[in-house]
Formats: C-alpha cells, structure tokens, sequence
C-alpha cells in the first residue's frame, strides 16, 4: 500500500506540470483509496474533494462523475448521510447523463447500501434490484457479487436470515472466483453474523476469524471494525461476555482512529453491540 501511494504521488507531481488534468484527478482519487482503505478517513476525503475541484474546472464529467461517487463513499463510512446521499445522487445523474451504464450500477448500489444503513428498506431494495439487472446486464461480475451481499443484508433486517444466507454465499462464490479479498472478508463477516442469529456458534466463528485474517491482511480497518462488534455480539449470546468485551474494545479503537461517526455503518454496529453488552448478563452459549 505503501508504495501504492508513492507511485500515484509520483503521478501526481508529473500530473501537474503537464497540466493534465484527467490524469491529475486520477492519480488524486488513487493517493485517497490508499488513505481510505487504511482509514486515514480527513486525507482520503481531502483528496477526493481536490480531484472534485479539477475534474469540474477541466469540464470533465467522468472524473466528476467518479470523484462524486468516491466521496459519497467516504461520507457513508464517516456518518454524514445526507452529504452522501446528494454526492451518489449528483454521480447517478453524470453517469446516466454520460450513457456509463457501469457507473450507474455502481451508484444505484450504493444508493441501495446507504438506504439501507438509514432503515429504509423499500428504497434500498429498488435500487440494489436495479443495481442488480445493470450488473448482469454489462456481466459485470464483482458488481453482481456487491449487490448480492447488499441484498443479503436487507434480507437479513426483514428477519429473512435463510434467505440471507443464500444471497452471501452466492457474493462470495463470485468475490473467491475474481480473487478480491478484500470483499471476501467483509462477506465472511456478514456471514458469520447471520449464522450467529440462527445460534449457529461454531459456524459464526469459523467464519469471523476466516474474515479477521482477509481484513487485516489488505489492511481494511473499517470492515474489520463492523467485524468485530458482529464477533462481540455472537460471543455475547454464546455466553463468553469476556471474548465479547475484548472483540468490542478493539472496534472501538478502529472507530476512535478512523473518526467513524456514530452514523456510519460502524458507528451504528458500535451503539448496538455496546448496548446489548450492558443492558442483561450474557446467555447460555447454546451450539449446533
């Protein structure tokens, strides 16, 4: 990652002195992935913004268009929804405006992500079963995969955890087969949480710690935080209130680094978990 970041930099000098600008925002948008996905959250959103500001002084609408989307991104995992919520609306209509048909799959995905995480599910699902005809549409396999896993998470808030199960299964068939390990591992950790509302202990885990190893090998802190509070939570209810508090702590941290606002997906996974922990004494572990 870290010569990851040194090579866009490098871009980015070369970037400026020809006055180049596509390239300029590229190298940009490159530099605040790095950040983002190491959740170094205020340099990733400065980046991203800046890449904003040449795209729309160069007239250039794919780099807006992609700029956007990225800071939506960025703002969804920080809390600030509504910011979020206008920047994948302002992409949505660039990409339809621009006939790119695979932005528009990924803005109507992550339209469909940022529903969901605000409860509203009836919105969530018309997007993501648009996101998902756009995806087989193009064949655009990672993005099907993506959309699977968010339509797994809605199912699994309607209480539909069978049904989730088949929809993250089917996710992370696709993410095993393009090798993204990164997705795998947050995949896993849905899972695991579904397989931990059905009491399904030993399954659960098998699959968190598969997870914890994908996250902190790419280095994913913010997934590996929703992670952990998902682990606390199954510890919790299998009647280990210490490995529970210890898996919670650890998000905490992730979240206080990261500056993950209460909002955000972890924040949200953090207020849950936390409360869950202090209002009645652990259960009974119960396996099968």
């Amino acid at each position: 990652m870290s010569e990851a970041r040194a090579g866009h930099a490098e871009a980015l000098v070369l970037a400026r002195q020809l006055s180049d600008a596509a390239t300029e925002c590229a190298a940009l948008n490159g530099i605040a992935t790095v950040d983002f996905d190491q959740g170094r959250l205020d340099d990733a959103r400065a980046s991203y913004e800046s890449a904003l500001t040449r795209a729309r002084d160069a007239a250039d609408l794919g780099w807006q268009c992609g700029s956007l989307a990225n800071l939506g991104m960025l703002y969804a995992n920080v809390g600030r929804m509504d910011e979020a919520g206008r920047c994948f609306e302002q992409s949505l209509a660039l990409a339809r405006q621009l006939g790119d048909r695979q932005r528009e799959g990924n803005n109507l995905c992550n339209l469909g992500m940022l529903h969901l995480v605000q409860h509203r599910l009836d919105e969530a699902i018309e997007a993501l079963e648009q996101a998902l005809a756009v995806a087989r549409e193009l064949g655009h396999r990672r993005l099907e995969g993506i959309v699977q896993c968010n339509l797994g998470l809605t199912q699994e808030q309607r209480g539909r955890a069978h049904e989730a199960l088949s929809s993250f299964e089917a996710a992370l068939r696709v993410m095993r087969e393009l090798g993204d390990r990164r997705s795998e591992g947050q995949f896993l950790g849905y899972l695991g949480r579904t397989h931990a509302r059905l009491r399904e202990f030993d399954l659960a885990r098998e699959c968190f710690a598969a997870g914890q190893t994908l996250l902190r090998g790419v280095a994913d802190t913010l997934s590996l935080g929703i992670l952990l509070c998902d682990l606390a939570d199954c510890e919790w209810h299998a009647g280990e209130a210490a490995l529970a508090s210890y898996a919670l702590s650890e998000a905490r941290s992730i979240a206080d680094a990261a500056g993950a606002g209460p909002q955000s997906e972890l924040g949200q996974a953090l207020a849950r978990v936390g409360a869950l922990l202090r209002g009645r004494p652990a259960e009974t572990a119960t396996t099968r």
